[in-house]
């Protein structure tokens, strides 16, 4: 055959948005390990987002979906969510589900009266195996140094 076969289709979704999780949450949000709310526990919202929107759901940003080589414009550094898809309505309904839950955890926060950074300290450090990786101050140091700790030596440190 002389002619050159058909161009391939740029994607196989013909349509496709980001919703940048950053112009949905609100300030005492940040700190609180959003991104693994929207998913879910066992990632049942992102199933909920894909089969009731019918458009795939993928989460991107810096630091999160293990491409960070790919990505050469800055605003796909910026934490959030892909949605491809055919029509624009799956977009929205992707959309509507993110604010429900955004809305759903918010009303956790102020329920325990925890906002920003707090949300992600342990309660009790002495109990918390990662307690070690607290910066100096936050933690039960008593003005002494952080030593390394694991619960299974029964408190002895290991510098």
């Amino acid at each position: 055959p002389k002619e050159s076969p058909p161009a391939m289709p740029e994607s196989k979704y013909p349509w496709s948005e980001k919703i940048f999780l950053d112009e949905l949450l609100n300030s005492g949000m940040y700190g609180s390990n959003i991104l693994s709310r929207i998913i879910g526990r066992g990632g049942i919202h992102h199933r909920r987002m894909e089969s009731e929107s019918g458009a795939r759901v993928f989460f991107r940003g810096l630091g999160i979906s293990g491409r960070d080589m790919e990505s050469n414009d800055p605003i796909d550094c910026r934490l959030h969510i892909s949605v491809k898809g055919d029509v624009p309505q799956q977009g929205r309904t992707v959309n509507r589900i993110i604010r429900d839950i955004i809305k759903e955890v918010d009303r956790e926060i102020i329920d325990k009266g925890d906002t920003g950074p707090l949300l992600d300290l342990p309660r009790d450090f002495n109990t918390h195996p990662f307690g070690f990786l607290m910066p100096k101050g936050t933690g039960p140091e008593n003005e002494e140094p952080l030593k390394f700790r694991f619960p299974e030596e029964d408190g002895r440190t290991l510098n």
